[in-house]
């Protein structure tokens, strides 16, 4: 399989918000096929105070 155009966003959307909709919205114009990693509790922790994880990996899936 060739893909023309692949493209990888990474952040620690927590809490995901429509700012980081709106993000993955547009990169996903620039390309064929849109990669959204997400960074781990660790990551997480450090840079944040306050940490919420309420099943993002299933909330970006369904708005893309």
């Amino acid at each position: 399989m060739f893909v023309e155009k692949l493209s990888l966003v990474t952040g620690g959307f927590d809490p995901i918000h429509s700012g980081h909709i709106r993000y993955f919205k547009e990169a996903r114009a620039f390309t064929d096929y849109l990669v959204v990693g997400l960074n781990g509790d660790p990551w997480l922790t450090r840079r944040k105070v306050n940490t919420f994880n309420l099943g993002k990996n299933v909330l970006i899936s369904s708005v893309i």
